[in-house]
């Protein structure tokens, strides 16, 4: 059973006047300018982009575009169709002519440049209707090879020659007279190898002495006309060439018993041949051999012809068989048609039977109609002999399995040439090949390349052998096909690799097709096969890609409107900072060759994290924690006098700090528990308390750890660097 889908179109100018919102996939085509749009169930026709199926040459997988310029052509380099101009000596064949140069004779005009168009020229027309002027023609010998005409001479009225005169050609006297002047055995000798000719002109003649004599023992006569008041006797045979030969004579005797016509006919005849009789004012008659019926005929009215054979026995007790028989009487059966007729001697009753009924009386007086009615027999198709029904459901429809009609959901199908040279088996994917006769041709779909991918249409319905027609499913459910081993119901099939089906969802640089899910997973399985090829950056509308190379991005060039294939600049082609280098400063090494992708190795004098033994020259510092067993030499403050701050935390023996002052080292040995006794554990003198007098204010508790607030108690006119005189605010 045939299907046929057609899809919703309109006009652009319908399509925007209703700015319809189609649904969420259905496809509305433009029949003015051929494009398509697929709906998203929300967006209005007029602001819907059309679907991505415009596509530039450079966007094929074969053709590769560089710089084009006006009247650049495509030519093939072996590998693919690139961009050139046109190269006269390597892009064409056959012979051309680059220049002319003109000679003796010749003189040449207009011969140089591109499309130039050369005119050569001689000092008058020589062609062989021409009458042409020359100073002296003179012969290398006294053989003369071509015409001569001395139908325009005005001095000679004659054309005198020696004892021989040899011309190879035409010679023409018109208005004086052809003269042979020598002596007694001088004539008119024509040879040239037995195909010589002597040409007489209208009011032309050969004369001779008082015994005329013509003969031309080797040569050929042409006349326009030939004419004699006596007989003529053809020693040898006669050959006419003419298109006509006329007989004025009243009696023709032929020694010959059979006249053959049509004698040059080769190969299959078409041409008739026969002998017409001329009649006069009446008809003429023809006797003919007709080569379209292969049979002979006679007219006797000049038109129409009768066959001379009757064509089959018509002996009484024969049976035979006439196109029409017209007679006032007939006895006996007839069986035939015939053109008239009045009516039926008695009329028939015409009943209709099975699952209609109906009769009329018809005698072939004239027509007649019967009214049918259909009989209400119950039979249903399952009861039809080659039909099968089982378990019918709503949108099935009738297919032929090979021996009966079963019903099932029908899927769409293609017929196509297999191209393989081996049988394509059912269940293999294939593509678009090409096309032969009336049917286009496929091969084992492979997702190796975008050639054997791209096009793929759907998998063989059923062994397809070499060079033979097959079915294949384009969309719909295929079964006979051994998936018991490896597949599941519900997997997802993609196109493999030399027309097989895969499981594994492919990756680049293998290419990307979807072709179904496993409906029923046994030796006899069934796939549902909606076919999808996936895209490729190139093949979308919106990206033109051109010379790919590593390390290229899409960019977007807003001059043109599409994605294209750039290297990143640094700076240019990117937002925010970049380092292009780095260098060392203060403490810090750097080894590091500028480059793009290049490391720099970054170093300082010592490690230096938490769990390092670090060694300095000299450190300065406000505070300082020593944790553990550590020995401290030349602890400074940064600044004068020396306030630096030094806690032990936790040692396990009594430590030593050696301070350096003016007078050289003190040593402030504490205890295991940490607690150093001022006065007692220390040497030289120590700050009890602070105690602020005049224009001095200490705040302060003394204790260990204590801190003294000190602030000068006194204006900033008291200050002995200030001089403040009637301050105002601000």
């Amino acid at each position: 059973m045939a299907s046929q889908i057609q899809l919703r179109r309109d006009t652009a100018a319908n399509w925007s006047s209703a700015n319809t919102v189609l649904a969420q996939g259905e496809i509305g085509i433009n029949l003015t300018t051929g494009q398509f749009k697929i709906g998203d169930g929300s967006t209005a026709w007029n602001s819907l982009s059309y679907s991505a199926a415009n596509i530039s040459l450079n966007d094929l997988g074969d053709v590769t575009i560089t710089s084009a310029a006006n009247g650049d052509f495509l030519r093939w380099n072996g590998t693919a169709w690139v961009n050139d101009a046109v190269n006269l000596s390597t892009d064409t064949v056959g012979d051309y002519v680059n220049t002319v140069t003109a000679s003796t004779g010749v003189t040449i005009t207009g011969a140089g440049g591109e499309s130039s168009s050369p005119v050569f020229s001689i000092g008058q027309d020589v062609a062989t209707n021409a009458s042409v002027t020359f100073a002296r023609v003179t012969a290398s010998s006294a053989s003369v090879s071509g015409e001569i005409d001395a139908s325009t001479v005005d001095v000679a009225t004659e054309l005198h020659v020696g004892n021989t005169a040899n011309y190879d050609g035409y010679l023409y006297m018109n208005n004086g007279a052809f003269n042979v002047v020598s002596g007694s055995s001088a004539g008119i000798n024509i040879q040239s190898g037995g195909n010589g000719w002597l040409t007489l002109y209208s009011g032309g003649k050969i004369t001779s002495g008082n015994t005329p004599q013509v003969e031309f023992p080797n040569a050929a006569v042409s006349a326009s006309v030939i004419t004699t008041t006596g007989d003529v006797t053809v020693g040898g045979n006669l050959t006419v060439n003419g298109t006509t030969t006329t007989l004025n004579t009243e009696t023709l005797a032929v020694e010959d018993n059979i006249v053959l016509l049509n004698s040059n006919v080769t190969g299959s005849p078409t041409t008739n041949a026969g002998i017409e009789v001329e009649r006069g004012d009446s008809s003429n008659v023809v006797l003919r051999w007709n080569e379209s019926t292969d049979s002979w005929e006679v007219t006797e009215d000049g038109s129409t012809y009768k066959n001379i054979a009757v064509g089959q026995d018509v002996e009484t007790t024969s049976s035979v068989s006439f196109a029409a028989v017209t007679a006032s009487t007939f006895t006996g059966n007839l069986v035939g048609n015939a053109d008239t007729a009045s009516a039926l001697q008695t009329a028939r009753t015409i009943a209709l039977g099975g699952d209609l009924s109906g009769s009329v009386s018809f005698d072939g007086s004239s027509s007649v109609t019967i009214n049918a009615t259909v009989v209400n027999s119950g039979v249903t198709l399952d009861e039809i002999s080659d039909v099968v029904i089982t378990a019918p459901e709503e949108f099935q429809g009738l297919s032929y399995n090979g021996t009966n009609w079963v019903n099932s959901h029908i899927p769409l199908v293609s017929y196509v040439r297999n191209a393989e040279a081996t049988t394509i088996t059912t269940g293999t994917p294939v593509y678009l090949f090409g096309g032969t006769g009336d049917h286009a041709s496929v091969k084992r779909a492979d997702n190796s390349s975008d050639t054997t991918s791209s096009k793929t249409i759907g998998i063989a319905g059923a062994n397809i052998t070499a060079s033979n027609n097959g079915p294949i499913i384009t969309r719909g459910y295929v079964d006979g096909i051994d998936l018991s081993t490896g597949y599941s119901v519900g997997d997802v099939l993609w196109l493999g690799k030399n027309g097989t089906l895969t499981t594994t969802k492919p990756t680049a640089p293998d290419h990307l097709v979807f072709i179904g899910v496993v409906v029923r997973a046994t030796v006899n399985g069934i796939i549902y096969v909606a076919t999808q090829n996936g895209y490729e950056t190139g093949e979308l509308h919106d990206v033109k890609t051109n010379g790919k190379t590593d390390k290229d991005v899409l960019m977007w060039n807003s001059a043109s409107s599409v994605w294209v294939n750039e290297q990143i600049n640094l700076g240019t082609d990117t937002v925010g900072n970049y380092m292009a280098d780095v260098y060392g400063g203060t403490g810090v090494t750097i080894t590091h060759t500028p480059g793009e992708g290049s490391t720099a190795s970054i170093a300082i004098g010592q490690d230096v994290s938490t769990t390092a033994s670090v060694d300095f020259n000299r450190v300065y510092t406000d505070t300082l924690d020593v944790y553990g067993d550590s020995i401290l030499n030349n602890i400074k403050s940064r600044s004068e006098p020396y306030t630096t701050t030094v806690d032990f935390r936790t040692p396990s023996a009594n430590r030593s700090i050696y301070i350096p002052d003016a007078t050289g080292n003190f040593a402030i040995a504490s205890s295991s528990t940490g607690v150093i006794a001022l006065g007692t554990d220390t040497t030289g003198n120590y700050i009890v308390d602070i105690i602020q007098s005049t224009g001095i204010l200490v705040t302060h508790t003394p204790g260990e750890g204590s801190s003294a607030s000190i602030a000068l108690n006194a204006g900033l006119n008291e200050l002995t660097d200030v001089s403040v005189v009637d301050p105002v605010e601000g």
